[in-house]
């Protein structure tokens, strides 16, 4: 009488070992970006709002410096912000890409954007 095997092979768990690991790879290499830029929001947030007293694009810049410093911000600086103060609302924004080398000539490329609006009259 023949039985039916049940189970995953060795080899069907080598394969499942490697796409995993993969996955996990890419994940420890691509987090620290995003906790990165999760300090970025955080800064962004913080000197937009209401209760903020920063009115200038002077004064933004010099905030977003001692944050990023704080934070350990890496991938950008304050001069790295855009800021247009034209009308009644100062309009302070980023957009930037983060490379990550993943595995030997393979990178990963990460966008990051991040607008925040102040009322400075």
């Amino acid at each position: 009488m023949m039985h039916r095997q049940k189970g995953v092979s060795t080899a069907g768990w080598l394969l499942l070992l490697g796409v995993l690991s993969t996955f996990v790879l890419m994940g420890m290499r691509l987090v620290p970006a995003y906790m990165e830029f999760m300090s970025v929001e955080r800064a962004f947030n913080a000197i937009s709002d209401p209760g903020s007293k920063i009115k200038t694009p002077l004064a933004v810049r010099k905030a977003l410096t001692k944050r990023f410093n704080v934070d350990n911000v890496d991938t950008i600086n304050s001069a790295d912000v855009k800021i247009d103060a034209r009308g009644e609302k100062m309009r302070i924004w980023i957009d930037y890409e983060v490379r990550v080398k993943m595995i030997s000539n393979i990178d990963a490329v990460v966008s990051f954007s991040k607008e925040v609006f102040i009322k400075h009259r």
